[in-house]
């Protein structure tokens, strides 16, 4: 089974989408293992959710909302 990577990421107000290029399998990640910044600056992740049945997507609602020209970036911890 091939393993997703990022596709795109794109951001709007407080919300976060990470797109994959592979399905998820209705896999949910645990929020406290993104971590987003925004401008160098810790944005802590609220809720994940993936719109079924297109599961390449994942939304991450943040604590913060994101100006319209900030730097956004997102990286997975894994466990372990």
């Amino acid at each position: 089974m091939p393993v997703p990577t990022l596709v795109e990421l794109a951001v709007e107000g407080s919300s976060l989408a990470l797109r994959f290029s592979e399905a998820l399998n209705n896999l949910l990640p645990s929020r406290n293992r993104f971590i987003v910044t925004v401008n160098g600056v810790r944005n802590y992740v609220s809720d994940v959710a993936i719109l079924y049945p297109y599961d390449t997507t994942v939304f991450l609602k943040l604590t913060n909302s994101v100006a319209v020209g900030a730097r956004a970036d997102s990286k997975y911890q894994q466990a372990g």
